[in-house]
């Protein structure tokens, strides 16, 4: 078959061809009217993650694109909109959540954008609530990290606060039998004592108070000098872990913001969906395409 038989055939089936597509055109705008099937608006909002501690080797914009599709998030657009009711799904029959996850999917959609922003768009059959919804959104979505950096801030500085009581318990024990040498045997400054004694030897002064100062100093001088060190040590830990301490605190008191819009939600006032002249002409151009193949197909079997 070539190309000048393939063009008689169309050429003598042209007016049904013709007619066909008229007619699916026709159809389109039918079908394409608001009666039929229903205008949808779209609102969307495009911001950069920000103040997000890394998890993971992912980067900011992943990890706030899985935040944004944590369940509780979703969950709380639905119940903020009253969702079940909008979509005519009804909660209490079987597979409702199915169905309601399917419209959520279809009408929300979270994507990242080419240059590591986060897309929110939002299409219903109201503008107010697309846009409303649209703002629920981000809203939901900086709570949430809050949430997650208030728990994480929660979490250090507990540990850092048992660590501190735990340090403060070791530096009262060491603090307690180092106090009772101090009481019992008089050593009360090792190296100030041992040089006084001395120079006290030196000077005929060989009381036995001075003798058993002396051999006090020699049998718990280092044991009390020790323990001096070891307190000292364990402060110094103290007040490093205090510090974290404080700063897990003013982690989980500070006002962060978690989101940098840079486009804004607007309130559509022209319809997104359907797109008339798209639906005439994808059946307009099925339509001639298949009438066209079905005069080739009715001719050849007529040849046979």
């Amino acid at each position: 078959m070539n190309w000048i038989l393939i063009q008689q055939y169309l050429t003598k089936h042209c007016r049904t061809i013709g007619i066909l597509t008229l007619i699916a055109s026709v159809l389109g705008v039918i079908v394409s009217l608001p009666a039929i099937m229903k205008p949808k608006y779209k609102s969307r909002v495009v911001f950069y993650p920000s103040n997000i501690k890394p998890y993971s080797k992912e980067s900011e914009t992943e990890q706030a694109l899985q935040i944004m599709e944590a369940s509780d998030i979703r969950d709380s657009v639905i119940a903020q909109f009253d969702l079940y009711k909008h979509y005519d799904i009804a909660p209490n029959k079987p597979a409702s959540l199915f169905y309601m996850n399917g419209m959520y999917a279809e009408n929300i959609r979270i994507n990242k954008t080419g240059y590591e922003a986060l897309e929110v768009v939002v299409v219903d059959e109201d503008p107010q609530l697309a846009y409303d919804m649209t703002n629920a959104i981000v809203k939901f979505y900086n709570k949430k990290v809050k949430q997650l950096h208030e728990g994480k801030s929660n979490e250090v500085a507990a540990l850092y606060l048992v660590q501190m009581q735990q340090l403060q318990h070791h530096i009262d024990s060491l603090a307690i039998i180092n106090q009772s040498i101090r009481v019992r045997y008089g050593v009360l400054d090792f190296d100030i004592q041992v040089e006084q004694a001395s120079k006290a030897a030196l000077n005929g002064n060989n009381s036995s108070e001075a003798q058993m100062l002396l051999t006090n100093l020699a049998k718990y001088g280092n044991e009390s000098q020790n323990l001096s060190i070891q307190i000292n040590g364990l402060r110094k830990e103290y007040t490093k872990s205090l510090a974290f301490y404080f700063n897990a605190l003013r982690e989980r008191n500070n006002k962060f913001t978690y989101c940098n819009i840079i486009i804004s939600p607007a309130m559509a006032d022209k319809k997104h969906y359907p797109v008339r002249w798209l639906i005439v002409l994808t059946m307009a151009l099925s339509t001639l395409l298949l009438s066209c193949v079905g005069a080739i197909i009715i001719e050849v079997r007529k040849q046979q």
